[in-house]
């Protein structure tokens, strides 16, 4: 772009206007652009350019330029490639090859084709050259040329969104606790008998249950379940990890464990680890899969093997402790007992303790500083971490942002946000700034009492946290009514207690008032009282109604507690101990 300041305008000014050059003005014409924009010249030797950060084609991009050679090029010498992905036997490149019913016709390496289908008018994927089927398939896109595959609109097949072996599928979700009418019903929505589906090698002989078929899929069907136990892709990866094992066994591998990580993985520097445990095992064989690959010849993978005998386990032993109903673990160390004895105490690492201070001090302040750097942050659609009634922190996701102007910034600060919460709930959705945080990100390599939200507030002030793990841990459960057969709690059990430096178990049976079905089950001063599995076990309803309104959590009048508010509620329990502690000493009796 440019200004013509004359004198030798296209359009000469009228000569009686009284128009007469600018003072001091250089005439000809002003350029206004950046004369190497688009000059990859200016590039010298170089012929890119990495930016590492954030780049906005609004803000940072004035003009995307293509090479001159791509508007010389011969159409005949240009690539006409499609690439499809994510659809398994029919991934690939597909070339141009021809035309199909006046469209143009294409064909991978495979032998799949991409074709248009006139009578459904929608371009079709199949796995072979045969113009009357189809593996997936899209309606022609408005918005594109139509001579063109669409890049969107895609439908994928059932039998690529995920197939499990019927018998399979039922035992796992039944094993893993779910009710089995709620298991026979999503068999029967999702259910193909063996002489149905057509499929080949594994499948053929099977019935399957499909993770989506005929427009329904298991996730939306997961929904109409009344308050299951754990959530829709917990439920479906069991299964997966079930049918896994199957084929282990099937090929004499039964003692192998399959490690994968997500696909694909994210094309940036991180780590990822994952645990494996062969029991008896005294070697180890690594096989990797034909399809196994990584993202670039950067990646390595390690393998540490290894680790301290049980039976030559003693003080100062780094072990792991798993608290009760999780599968969730803590590292500590050894402070007391040790192979031979009864019980073991493991001092648990945890971050505000002093022993751990100097090592988690680096360790924090290589993680503040990957956290910072983004002033625009949070943005609209950002998942970050909100504070609920109850105290806890949640993952959810910005929707909305209200701001005001700061008269001494000259500029719009945000002063509340709306959020939608990751697990549905609906209530408590404004936030201030101060209740909003960066999603929390475990240290690299280590397992604290704080990576447990839920055990991480219990010490308080109390720097020495630790674990009372037997080896031969008991749990009952006992039952009492108002009736002459069972007495009142009240009636045997003289208090509870809270033990702040015994996070994974703090509340115990202080001591006894007389005898009762507690002491004939083998309990005895000092049992804890698990909190998790009493308010989801047979007194779920009870119990909620002691600790209704615990931390603002409310529960609908006439309605069963979910699990979702039995964990927000728990999770507010563990926030206000002192609290709970005065609940259960006073209501259950």
């Amino acid at each position: 772009a440019g200004i013509a300041l004359g004198p030798d305008f296209k359009h000469a000014p009228p000569p009686d206007g009284g128009f007469s050059p600018w003072p001091g003005g250089s005439g000809g014409v002003a350029r206004l652009d950046c004369p190497h924009l688009g000059n990859s010249e200016v590039l010298r030797i170089y012929k890119e350019v990495q930016i590492h950060g954030e780049v906005s084609l609004k803000r940072n991009v004035q003009r995307l330029v293509a090479a001159s050679k791509y508007r010389v090029k011969p159409k005949t010498q240009r690539s006409f490639a499609v690439r499809v992905a994510g659809v398994g036997a029919i991934a690939g490149t597909y070339q141009r090859v021809g035309a199909h019913a006046d469209r143009p016709l294409y064909r991978s390496e495979t032998g799949a084709i991409i074709y248009w289908r006139p009578e459904s008018k929608t371009w079709c994927i199949n796995d072979k050259e045969d113009f009357t089927a189809f593996r997936c398939c899209a309606p022609e896109d408005p918005n594109f040329d139509s001579n063109e595959p669409p890049r969107v609109g895609w439908a994928t097949p059932d039998d690529e969104c995920g197939i499990l072996d019927a018998g399979i599928f039922k035992k796992a979700l039944e094993d893993k606790g779910l009710r089995s009418d709620d298991v026979r019903r999503l068999y029967e929505v999702l259910n193909v008998k063996k002489d149905g589906h057509g499929l080949a090698g594994w499948f053929a002989d099977r019935d399957l249950v499909f993770r989506q078929l005929n427009g329904r899929n298991f996730d939306n069907e997961w929904k109409q379940l009344n308050d299951p136990p754990f959530a829709a892709e917990e439920a479906w990866q069991a299964g997966v990890e079930a049918s896994q094992q199957s084929l282990l066994a099937d090929a004499g591998l039964a003692a192998c464990e399959v490690v994968e990580t997500a696909h694909p993985y994210e094309a940036r520097t991180h780590t990822w680890h994952q645990e494996v445990k062969i029991p008896g095992a005294d070697s180890l064989h690594v096989h990797f899969s034909q399809k196994c690959c990584t993202f670039d010849n950067c990646a390595t993978a390690r393998i540490f093997a290894g680790g301290l005998h049980r039976n030559a386990a003693g003080i100062g032993a780094r072990v792991e402790v798993v608290p009760m109903g999780s599968t969730s673990k803590v590292w500590g160390t050894v402070c007391g007992g040790g192979a031979g004895t009864s019980a073991w105490t493991v001092r648990l690492d945890h971050r505000d303790d002093g022993a751990l201070a100097d090592s988690n001090a680096a360790d924090e302040a290589g993680e503040a500083g990957v956290a910072g750097g983004d002033e625009e942050w949070p943005k609209e659609g950002d998942e970050v971490e909100a504070r609920y009634k109850t105290g806890f922190w949640y993952k959810a996701k910005i929707i909305e942002i209200e701001t005001e102007v700061d008269w001494y910034k000259a500029e719009r600060v945000p002063v509340s946000y709306k959020i939608a919460w990751k697990d549905g709930e609906k209530e408590d959705i404004e936030k201030t700034p101060s209740q909003i945080r960066r999603v929390s990100v475990a240290r690299e390599n280590h397992k604290d009492l704080e990576d447990l939200p839920r055990y991480g507030s219990v010490p308080g002030s109390s720097s020495l946290c630790c674990a009372l793990c037997l080896e031969n841990p008991r749990s009952v459960q006992v039952k009492y009514s108002a009736g002459k057969k069972a007495p009142p709690v009240g009636d045997e059990i003289a208090a509870f207690k809270l033990d702040r430096g015994s996070p994974l178990a703090p509340v115990s049976v202080a001591g006894f008032t007389g005898t009762g079905p507690a002491q004939d089950a083998g309990v005895e001063a000092g049992w804890f009282l698990d909190l998790e599995k009493s308010m989801k076990g047979p007194s779920k309803s009870k119990l909620v109604q002691v600790f209704k309104g615990f931390g603002g959590v409310t529960i609908p009048e006439g309605t069963k507690p979910s699990i979702k508010v039995v964990n927000r509620l728990l999770d507010a329990i563990f926030g206000d101990l002192d609290e709970a502690l005065k609940r259960l000493n006073s209501q259950v009796r």
